[in-house]
Parts: C-alpha cells; structure tokens; sequence
C-alpha cells in the first residue's frame, strides 16, 4: 500500500550497515543526504551523510520464522500515519510470508 516514498520521524543516533543479500532483505532505505530533510531541523555534518540509502525496515528469516526489523520507531508519539501502516503491515502482514 505504499508509492516509492514514505515519511517517518528520525530522532535515534544509531545508523546501521544495509542487509547482505544472504543476510535478508532492506525493505526500505532513507533517501539521499539532500532529501532527509522535509520539515523541522536535523544536525548538521557527517551524520545526515552517513545516514542516507541506510536502512530503515529490513527483514530476515529466523529459524522457522521472520523478522522484521526498525532502525526507527514507526510509531513515534502516533504523529506519522504513513508510518503507523509501515507497522500495521509489518505485524499483520509479516507472518503472511
């Protein structure tokens, strides 16, 4: 249910590597250093960098499970819904696989 974009409230410190291939999959990845920015304020330096095409959901097999992981909380203070429904998909539609 989503177009090529979505937009979530980054607030952590933490910046992980992409997923391998063999690892799993990155779902989605923030956008480029000159777009992270959509309204408010971010910091400046080599952090916006290193935090841009990293990801933000990715998802692994465990065993005879999934998981489906978040750099981000999607469901920050409940603002954002476009990222409400990254959550709802992810618990209703995860064990789908």
């Amino acid at each position: 249910g989503y177009g090529e974009t979505a937009r979530l409230f980054a607030f952590g410190w933490q910046v992980y590597s992409p997923l391998t291939r063999s690892a799993g999959r990155n779902i989605a990845v923030f956008d480029s250093a000159d777009k992270l920015l959509v309204a408010g304020h971010t910091w400046k330096g080599p952090s916006e960098r290193q935090l841009a095409f990293k990801p933000l959901m990715m998802y692994s097999r465990a065993g005879g499970g999934h998981v489906i992981a978040f750099t981000e909380d999607p469901n920050f203070r409940a603002i954002i819904d476009s990222a409400n429904r990254l959550l709802l998909n992810a618990v209703l539609l995860g064990p789908a696989h």
